[in-house]
C-alpha cells in the first residue's frame, strides 16, 4: 500500500460555508458547553467538506481506515461569528515517517470581502502506508510543540459511550472511526474513538498548536484532564 508524492499540490475548492448560530450553539454543546459563542476549534467544522474533497481527489478516501489525525496547527486571524466562508484547501506535504506516511492539507477561509478568518494544517498519519516518489513539500511543515515539563492531572473527564455520536451530529462532521464498531475493527483500532478536543478561548486573533493524544479517547471510558495539551499564544 503506497502514497504518491505526486498529489503534493492539490487543490479543492473554494467551497462556501454558512456558520450559522445554530451550528455554533451545537459545537459547543456536543463539547458540553450551553453558549452561542463560537468556540476556537469550531473552523474543523467549515473545512470537512474541503478535507473530503481532497481525500477524494487524491485517491486517500480509498484507505482513509488506515489514517490517525496526527497533529493540527490552527491559526485565526480574527473572532469568528455568524457569516458566509469560502475554504480552500491544499495538499502541501507527504513526509515518510516510521510509522506510515504523514499528509497534510492546509486550508484557509476567507469571508466575503476576502480577508483571512482562519488558517489550518491538518496532518494524517496514513499507518502502515509507504511513501512513493520521495518526500515533497510546498511549505515548511513542523511538529507541534511538546509540553516544556511533565503535565499536570487536574481531574477526569468521562467520555459517554454516545459521546462520538453527539460530536459528529453537532459538528456535521461524520467519520465512521467515531461512531461505527465494525468499520473500527476492521481498521485495527480497539474501539470507537472520541474526536472532542478543548481550547480556551481567547479575544483576538491566536494561534493553537493541538498535539493528539498518545492513545486513542474511547467513547465510554474515563481519561485524565491535564492542566495543558495546548500550545495557546496571541499573534501579534
Amino acid at each position: 500500500m503506497k502514497i504518491s508524492s505526486a498529489i503534493v499540490g492539490r487543490e479543492a475548492g473554494p467551497d462556501q460555508q454558512h456558520v450559522d448560530k445554530r451550528w455554533l450553539m451545537a459545537y459547543n454543546a456536543a463539547l458540553g458547553e450551553v453558549s452561542d459563542k463560537p468556540h476556537p476549534l469550531f473552523p474543523v467544522c467549515y473545512e470537512w467538506p474541503a478535507t473530503q474533497a481532497l481525500r477524494k481527489s487524491t485517491g486517500l478516501q480509498e484507505i482513509n481506515a488506515r489514517l490517525v489525525h496526527a497533529q493540527h496547527d490552527l491559526t485565526l486571524h480574527r473572532q469568528l461569528r455568524e457569516e458566509k466562508l469560502q475554504v480552500r484547501g491544499r495538499v502541501i506535504a507527504c513526509l515518510q515517517r516510521k510509522p506510515g506516511t504523514l499528509v497534510v492539507f492546509r486550508f484557509e477561509a476567507r469571508d466575503e470581502k476576502d480577508e483571512a478568518v482562519s488558517t489550518s494544517h491538518y496532518g494524517m498519519l496514513y499507518r502502515g502506508v509507504m511513501l512513493e516518489g520521495g518526500e515533497r513539500a510546498t511549505a515548511a511543515v513542523s511538529d507541534p510543540p511538546g509540553a516544556e515539563k511533565a503535565l499536570e492531572q487536574i481531574g477526569e473527564i468521562r467520555v459517554a459511550a454516545t459521546a462520538g455520536h453527539v460530536y459528529t451530529e453537532c459538528a456535521r462532521i461524520w467519520n465512521p472511526i467515531h461512531t461505527d464498531p465494525a468499520y473500527v475493527r476492521a481498521a485495527g483500532l480497539p474501539s470507537c474513538r472520541g474526536a472532542q478536543r478543548r481550547c480556551r478561548r481567547n479575544s483576538g486573533p491566536a494561534r493553537a498548536n493541538l498535539r493528539r493524544l498518545p492513545w486513542p479517547i474511547l467513547n465510554g471510558s474515563t481519561c485524565s484532564r491535564m492542566k495543558s495539551y495546548v500550545h495557546y499564544s496571541t499573534m501579534p
